[in-house]
Formats: structure tokens, C-alpha cells, sequence
């Protein structure tokens, strides 16, 4: 006699979704649980006031900080951009 084993084909894809549904729904409940107690943990963070002294008097600043700089910066890098343009345009003869 041949034994009849039952297989996830001989049942069709209905059960092959039943078996596969139980692992699923302990995972959606446990990632349930994580994001809850994640977001638990940023609710319980310290609210510190933050005092940011921004110094405008240029007494010594950073230097990146003037406009003059970007501005010099900025014409440079025009004046190296159109030489280096218009050196790539000649033929070689």
C-alpha cells in the first residue's frame, strides 16, 4: 500500500495561507509592541530649553560667514570655470 502523505499542493493555496498566518499575525502583534514602547521611550525624553547666542557684532567671527567672502568665492570660481572652458575648445591641427 502507498501511504498518502498531505502535502501543502494536494490541499491547495488555502492552506498554504493558513499555515503561514499564524507566524504572521505574533509578528505584527510584536512589532506592535516595539513601536509602542519605542514611542513610549520618546515621549519620556527630557525637554532642556536650548539658549543659542548668535553673535552678529563681527568681533572676530568666522570668516565663511561675510558676504564679501561668498562673493569673492563665487567670482573665482566663474573666472576658473570660463578659463577652463574655453581652453578645451581648441583643435589640434
Amino acid at each position: 500500500m502507498i501511504s498518502r502523505q498531505k502535502s501543502i499542493s494536494g490541499r491547495g493555496w488555502h492552506a498554504f495561507f493558513k499555515l503561514i498566518g499564524k507566524p504572521l499575525i505574533m509578528k505584527k502583534v510584536y512589532f506592535s509592541l516595539v513601536a509602542a514602547f519605542l514611542s513610549l521611550l520618546s515621549f519620556a525624553q527630557d525637554t532642556k530649553k536650548v539658549d543659542v547666542d548668535i553673535n552678529t557684532k563681527g568681533d572676530g567671527g568666522n570668516w565663511y560667514a561675510s558676504p564679501w567672502v561668498w562673493v569673492v568665492g563665487a567670482a573665482v570660481f566663474i573666472l576658473l570655470l570660463v578659463a577652463l572652458t574655453r581652453g578645451s575648445g581648441r583643435r589640434a591641427d
